[in-house]
C-alpha cells in the first residue's frame, strides 16, 4: 500500500487529531471553556487510542508552549479519571515524555496523576538534577537515600528548593528581566556584565528543554517576545546567531521575525522550529516568502508530534 493510500484510509482520524492539536496548541484563558466543549464534543476521550494522541499532544504542548503551563495541566486534570483508568503510570510517563521536565512531572503528582513512588518502578533519569529537584519528596519517602545522596548536593534548604519549583522558570536574574522585558533593569545588568553576548545559565527549575541550552540573550528575548530588549541588541548591532530564527519562530512573536527578516537572517532553522512548535500559521508566512521545507523537516514533524504536516510532507 502506497502513503496516499494510507493517508486516504486514515483520512478521518487525521483530521481528527489535527483539530485536536490545533485547539491544544492555541489554548487560551479566554477560549479554554469553549476550547474544552469542542475537544469533548468532537473526541471521545473513554477510548484509549484517543487518549494516547490527547496525551502526546500536551506533552509536546508542555516543551514548546511553557507560558501555557497552567491551562496545559488544568486541562489533563480535566481528563484524570480517564487516563488514570486507562494508563498504566509507566505509560503514562513515557507517552507523556517526562523524562524532558522535572516540573512537568512534579505537576502530575502534585494533581494525583502519578505518585512520587510510582516513579520509582518507571525506569527513569535520575541524574544530581533530579535528586536535587525533588529533595522534598525523597527526604519525606527515602529519608536514607535523602542522606546519602541528595543532601550533599543542596545547597538551598528545602523550602528555597520548594519555592522555586512552584514558579517553573529559569531562576536567574537576567533571564527574569528578559522574560518580564524589562530594558531599564536590562541596560543595568549589562553595566555590571562583562558582556552583551553571554547566555542564559542552565536551571533545574526551567520547565522547557528547548529554553535549557543557553540560549543567547538575542535569543531568549526573540522566544519571550521581549520587543524592547530585542531591539536594543539590535541597536546595539549585536551578530545573529544561526538560531535567531529558531527562537523568533518558536516564540511567534510577528514584529520579532519582520525585525529578523530587517537582519537578513536565514529562516531555513526557522522552518522546522515552525513545525516543531505547532507553529503552523507562521511556517505558511515563511513558505510563501520563499522558504521551503528541508530533508529533515520530517524528523520535526516526528519530534513535534505534528499530525498536519507530517502527512502533508509526503504530498511535497
Amino acid at each position: 500500500m502506497n502513503i496516499d493510500a494510507i493517508i486516504a484510509q486514515n483520512k478521518t482520524q487525521i483530521e481528527s487529531v489535527t483539530s485536536m492539536q490545533e485547539l491544544i496548541f492555541n489554548l487560551e484563558q479566554d477560549n479554554y471553556e469553549d476550547s474544552v466543549t469542542s475537544l469533548t464534543n468532537s473526541n471521545d476521550f473513554s477510548l484509549k487510542s484517543t487518549l494516547r494522541h490527547f496525551l502526546a499532544t500536551i506533552g509536546v504542548a508542555f516543551q514548546t508552549k511553557p507560558m501555557n503551563s497552567d491551562l496545559l495541566i488544568e486541562l489533563l486534570c480535566s481528563f484524570s479519571n480517564n487516563i488514570n483508568n486507562l494508563f498504566t503510570p509507566h505509560e503514562i510517563y513515557n507517552v507523556l515524555c517526562l523524562n524532558s521536565s522535572n516540573y512537568f512531572l512534579l505537576q502530575l503528582i502534585t494533581h494525583n496523576i502519578l505518585t512520587f513512588n510510582s516513579i520509582n518502578s518507571i525506569p527513569h533519569i535520575e541524574d544530581n538534577s533530579f535528586l536535587v529537584y525533588f529533595a522534598p519528596e525523597i527526604k519525606e519517602n527515602d529519608p536514607g537515600k535523602f542522606n546519602e545522596l541528595v543532601k550533599p548536593l543542596l545547597t538551598i534548604d528545602i523550602e528555597e528548593i520548594q519555592q522555586l519549583r512552584s514558579k517553573g522558570v529559569n531562576d536567574s536574574e537576567i533571564s527574569a528581566i528578559i522574560r518580564n522585558d524589562d530594558i531599564e533593569s536590562f541596560i543595568n545588568y549589562l553595566s555590571r556584565s562583562s558582556s552583551i553576548n553571554q547566555k542564559i545559565p542552565t536551571s533545574i527549575y526551567e520547565k522547557s528543554s528547548y529554553l535549557n541550552k543557553e540560549p543567547t540573550y538575542f535569543e531568549y528575548s526573540a522566544f519571550y517576545g521581549s520587543i524592547k530588549i530585542f531591539k536594543y541588541l539590535m541597536t546595539n548591532k549585536i551578530s545573529p546567531s544561526q538560531n535567531l530564527t529558531f527562537y523568533a519562530v518558536a516564540g511567534g512573536n510577528y514584529e520579532i521575525i519582520h525585525l529578523c527578516e530587517q537582519l537578513m537572517c536565514d529562516f531555513s532553522n526557522g522552518v522546522n522550529a515552525a513545525i516543531l512548535f505547532h507553529q503552523n500559521d507562521i511556517l505558511n508566512y515563511l513558505k510563501n516568502q520563499g522558504s521551503s521545507l528541508l530533508h529533515n523537516s520530517i524528523v520535526y514533524s516526528i519530534l513535534g508530534y505534528n499530525f498536519e504536516y507530517f502527512y502533508q510532507l509526503f504530498n511535497e
